[in-house]
């Protein structure tokens, strides 16, 4: 169980439920993406479970996978750790 003095792969409990990092880190992408380095597309594997996040974060799960999206629901009942392939396109960011 996670508690306030114990974190989950680095990342401390005040954090874990938040949108903090993630938005760090994309940003700072983001901005490494406008000098001389070049890349356009974050790639995430999610476990079911925690796809909701990623998707409230502008994700985008992969077309086959848009049937399966549908049974959300179920496949997090009988699978969470089930995985999902999604992305973020950072050309369709905007600079916060």
């Amino acid at each position: 169980m996670l508690t306030p003095n114990n974190s989950i792969l680095g990342i401390l409990y005040k954090y874990c439920y938040q949108n903090f990092i993630l938005r760090c880190v994309l940003l700072s992408l983001l901005k490494l993406s406008k000098s001389k380095v070049g890349f356009r597309f974050i790639t995430v594997e999610a476990y079911a479970v925690a796809l909701g996040f990623y998707m409230k974060n502008n994700f985008i799960t992969r077309v086959s996978d848009k049937k399966l999206i549908e049974k959300l629901d179920i496949i997090k009942k009988q699978d969470p750790e089930r995985c999902f392939n999604i992305y973020l396109d950072l050309k369709d960011m905007k600079k916060e």
